[in-house]
């Protein structure tokens, strides 16, 4: 994804803002409290917010403040993605041309917007988007409201519209606002009394019990210096994930060497692929009068030079071949968030793509220094995500932050026909 892709694009036409490119998220809970709060995880200053059935709230987010809109613009601004949502009915997509040359998506079924959606970038990012929408969507085209620019999809017949002409007949919805993070007149009022409370707090305590005090600050500097010594630790050791490749690399290299694997080796049929860090194993199932002898002279035309695996001591019904792989580590500064955002971010993907999902703690981890028990800045979570859509098409910088997320091994087999998908992996958070 480059720099550009999912930026928040400004619309004006009026009195009013309209911000496209907000990132959308289901979260649990009936009041708007809740929705602050995912917002503000995702370090926004705007958020918009709809009901999403009984229990659940429809939440985009996004930094105005980063894109220059001033205080001003920010009070009066709204969802461009919720503005437009009726123009679509009650099923439907669309995608515009932006003045900037990127192009903007929006999706809606049964008239709430998806999750999926208000998507901003190039031709494949939106491209990419759009696929991914569709694999979940069960309408037929006949029964689609559908907008696209002349020869973007060419086997679309959609309306080719401008979002000049689009806005032109656009009613802004109150529902579409988008509502302040954070009060900062009160949180400065806020703060400023909670110093003066702690100050005559310390304050007294100093006066009743300097001998407790020169004790507290004694062990307070021994507690911060042992944090200094970890914070001069190694990067690994603080934080692992710079040790784990990203997740797109990880997918990427194993989706490369599982999809150019012949299905059939000397009648042997493809079984499992197992793609871990170190490289890949692919297995395949020999057929009955079937040798090892014609899977190994067949196996050398596909992969050259690699010694065939097969299971033995056992029944020698396995056959199978390992190919080294190399995935570079990243080097771009990466931030995790805290626990409840990354936990429930998993969370949420999952069940928005009805994958199986188990995710459990690793413990807590600390280090001793000097005699001080120090927690270790972050914690750790291991996680098994099951499906049945092939995940390289899943995890796109687009749709899903995988920020401190980690996988460690892919499990591929074949049942039916159709291939399934194990993800394994560790999902790391702040304390």
């Amino acid at each position: 994804m480059t720099d550009n892709d999912n930026a928040l694009y400004v619309v004006r036409p009026g009195p009013r803002t309209l911000i496209a490119g907000l990132r959308w998220e289901l979260v649990d809970g009936r009041r708007r409290s809740a929705a602050r709060r995912a917002a503000r995880s995702r370090d926004a200053d705007r958020f918009a917010v709809v009901p999403a059935g009984k229990s659940q709230l429809l939440t985009g987010s996004g930094n105005l403040t980063e894109c220059g809109i001033t205080a001003r613009e920010a009070k009066n601004s709204f969802s461009l993605a919720l503005s437009v949502l009726p123009l679509l009915g009650s099923h439907g997509w669309g995608i515009f041309a932006l003045d900037d040359g990127r192009y903007w998506f929006i999706a809606t079924q049964e008239g709430q917007l998806s999750v999926l959606s208000d998507v901003i970038g190039n031709h494949d990012t939106v491209r990419q988007a759009l696929d991914t929408f569709l694999s979940f969507d069960t309408f037929t085209a006949d029964d689609r409201t559908i907008f696209c620019p002349a020869g973007f999809l060419p086997d679309v017949n959609g309306t080719d519209q401008t979002l000049d002409v689009l806005l032109s007949k656009l009613a802004v919805p109150r529902f579409a606002r988008l509502h302040p993070v954070s009060n900062r007149l009160a949180l400065i009022t806020w703060s400023a009394l909670l110093v003066v409370i702690f100050g005559g707090y310390f304050g007294v305590t100093q006066y009743q019990s300097h001998l407790e005090t020169q004790r507290i600050a004694a062990a307070r500097a021994a507690y911060l210096k042992a944090k200094e010594q970890i914070k001069s630790a190694t990067p690994a050791a603080l934080q692992p994930w710079k040790a784990q490749p990203v997740l797109t690399d990880f997918l990427t290299q194993c989706s490369q060497q599982w999809k150019i694997a012949p299905l059939s080796i000397a009648g042997w049929r493809f079984n499992t692929a197992d793609c871990s860090q170190e490289g890949i194993r692919l297995a395949w199932s020999k057929p009955s009068g079937g040798t090892i002898g014609d899977f190994s002279r067949r196996l050398a035309l596909w992969y050259p030079g690699l010694t065939p695996l097969f299971n033995i001591p056992g029944g020698a019904d396995t056959g199978g071949v390992s190919v080294a792989l190399h995935m570079p580590l990243p080097d771009a500064p990466e931030t995790v968030a805290s626990v409840d955002s990354q936990t429930q971010r998993l969370t949420n993907y999952a069940q928005q793509l009805r994958a199986r999902l188990n995710l459990t703690e690793d413990g807590a981890l600390s280090t001793r220094v000097d005699g001080q028990v120090i927690p270790l800045p972050w914690r750790s979570f291991s996680f098994t995500f099951t499906t049945d859509i092939p995940p390289d098409r899943l995890f796109a910088p687009a749709q899903f932050d995988a920020s401190g997320v980690r996988l460690t091994r892919i499990t591929v087999s074949l049942s039916n026909a159709r291939l399934h998908y194990s993800l394994e992996g560790k999902l790391y958070a702040q304390r």
